[in-house]
């Protein structure tokens, strides 16, 4: 190996080098600079780097150390073990090493002396294909696509209503492949090819933001008004079974708090936002009596406070023994109707007579005695659920447990707009956020708790999903999160308001944005058609081309022989 790496001159290590420190950083959540120069020819000035090394077993490794160097960059957030536990740093460095394999066959198939036309085709198929099967892995795994490279800028972000954050992977790679071949041919007709390609999202996406723009100005929209909670938590704060219990707020107090929170909120709102699992124990469940109740919101409600209060059925009370309590529910179904708005909030959930647990997103509009649900679908793997096979079994060795129930339909909220409510990781997954879009929702809620890896770059990572979220289907998205980044992100990726100013300190705020936008919806391609077309193409292109190479090598060993 150490023979192989001798034969790279310093120009290749200054290059090698150079691609690494633009492959750790280039991603949105880390530098909205470097990720338009990753996404244009990092990648492919670290296969032009290791052009010289020939031996399998050195290049595959080498690529392996690379991409996994940049992977454990990229996802450093999961370093912070402080509330989660140690197990999450070996699935950290586990993650990084998978991927890094599926870098390393990539590169093996980028060796200069086959590079053409056609193989750059297929090394963006093949990458793709990649991408989708992590859904399958760690019962999926949707952490940064390249494809959120750019997601950098609202411009770069919208040819995802055509292709999806997938599609901008195929791209991606496929421009990155175009450099490193024009590094190789160093001829103009390849130079125009990259640079062509490198600027297909940015003239796609000045043409469709301007369209748009245009035409949202001749529609005649009555503004929405929303408030958007930002309570920062932490699950020492909020929850009573973690070993620090000495930092844990009584419920009484949690719920005061919160109120006191939302005191400074003006009446007129549509929409009243609150994160997820924004107070512990399940919120259908009867916890306080009558009079903490009466108390608490006379305090906040003033002497009628009566008048707010909703009947005392499921999923607002509770009769226990001779007591009849009142539940969480109760007391948020009592803020919608002070409030005239419709309140959307996430907690842990229990159906009436059983003891199941979800997670899930309620809605509550005034003046109802009833709630419309939608359950967490995707659970966050060791934390919320046990994945299946063989990281299952390893998790309960380590005193994991099956937290919560999956929940199976998706359900709009029906109200002033047609809301389809994503909790937490559920955003990092188009296909389902697609799928919403599908059932007619003309708004996207998303309810966060990132505050586990407080404070990180993950609310970063996901405020950048979550744009592109937007983007793909044509909707406004509302986002409330415990420790940000708590936002109104217009159907163009566009940022309208945004909780304490910059996206990166606005995860240290504590409070409610309040704001109002025009919404605009519209139709796109890849709301249509998902991702069904993309993966269908990466998938026979990267098998036609094995095909390819088999025949190839068949040819030359033919050949050999008859020499």
């Amino acid at each position: 190996m150490r023979t192989q790496l001798t034969n790279l001159s310093w120009k290749d290590w200054v290059f090698l080098i150079a691609s690494l420190l633009v492959g750790c950083y280039g991603m949105p959540h880390w530098s909205t600079t470097l990720s338009v120069i990753f996404s244009a020819f990092g990648l492919g000035l670290f296969w032009y780097s290791v052009r010289c090394l020939d031996s399998t077993i050195v290049r595959g490794g080498v690529s392996l150390i690379w991409y996994a160097i940049t992977t454990l960059v990229r996802f450093s957030f999961l370093t912070n073990i402080t509330f989660v536990g140690p197990f999450v740093a070996a699935l950290y460095v586990l993650i990084a090493l998978c991927l890094g394999m599926q870098f390393a066959v990539l590169s093996l198939l980028a060796k200069p002396k086959r590079m053409s036309w056609f193989t750059c085709i297929a090394l963006a198929s093949f990458w793709t294909f990649f991408e989708f099967s992590r859904l399958i892995v760690f019962d999926g795994f949707a952490f940064g696509p390249l494809g959120l490279a750019y997601a950098s800028f609202p411009i770069t972000a919208q040819l995802a209503s055509v292709v999806g954050v997938y599609g901008l992977s195929f791209l991606f790679v496929l421009t990155n492949a175009f450099f490193y071949f024009f590094l190789i041919k160093k001829n103009k007709s390849t130079m125009v090819v990259w640079v062509s390609t490198a600027c297909i999202p940015l003239i796609f996406g000045f043409s469709q933001m301007k369209y748009h723009e245009v035409k949202q100005s001749s529609r005649n929209e009555a503004p929405v008004n929303v408030g958007l909670v930002q309570p920062r938590l932490t699950p020492f704060q909020k929850n009573p079974w973690f070993f620090r219990r000495g930092e844990f707020i009584p419920l009484s107090d949690q719920l005061d708090q919160l109120l006191s929170l939302i005191s400074p909120v003006k009446k007129g709102l549509h929409y009243l936002v609150f994160p997820e699992t924004v107070i512990a124990y399940p919120a259908s469940k009867g916890l306080y009596n009558i009079d903490f109740a009466c108390q608490l919101l006379q305090k906040h409600f003033g002497t009628d406070f009566r008048k707010y209060f909703p009947e005392l059925v499921y999923p607002f009370a509770e009769k226990i023994g001779q007591e009849m309590l009142v539940s969480n529910a109760f007391i948020f179904q009592a803020i919608a109707n002070y409030y005239g708005a419709e309140v959307i909030s996430s907690f842990e959930w229990n159906e009436r007579y059983s003891n199941k647990p979800y997670i899930a997103s309620v809605h509550f509009k005034p003046k109802e005695n009833r709630v419309q649900t939608q359950y967490k679908r995707v659970l966050f793997p060791f934390a919320e659920t046990l994945p299946s096979g063989f990281l299952g079994k390893i998790g309960r060795k380590f005193g994991a447990v099956d937290g919560f129930a999956r929940g199976e339909k998706i359900n709009l909220f029906e109200g002033y707009k047609n809301v389809f409510s994503s909790i937490c990781y559920e955003e990092f997954f188009s296909h389902l956020v697609r799928k919403g879009r599908m059932k007619g929702a003309d708004l996207f809620v998303n309810l966060s708790n990132d505050g586990w890896y407080h404070p990180s770059r993950l609310p970063l990572l996901h405020y950048y999903h979550a744009r592109l979220r937007a983007v793909e289907n044509g909707v406004d998205l509302l986002r409330a999160s415990n420790t940000g980044v708590t936002s109104v992100i217009s159907s163009l990726g566009v940022s309208l308001a945004r909780f304490n100013g910059t996206i990166s300190e606005s995860q240290f705020g504590k409070g409610v944005l309040q704001t109002s936008f025009v919404p605009y919806s519209f139709e796109t391609i890849y709301a249509k058609l998902g991702d069904v077309p993309l993966f269908v193409f990466s998938f026979l292109f990267s098998l036609g081309y094995l095909f390819f190479l088999l025949r190839q090598r068949k040819f030359l060993k033919t050949l050999a022989s008859e020499v």
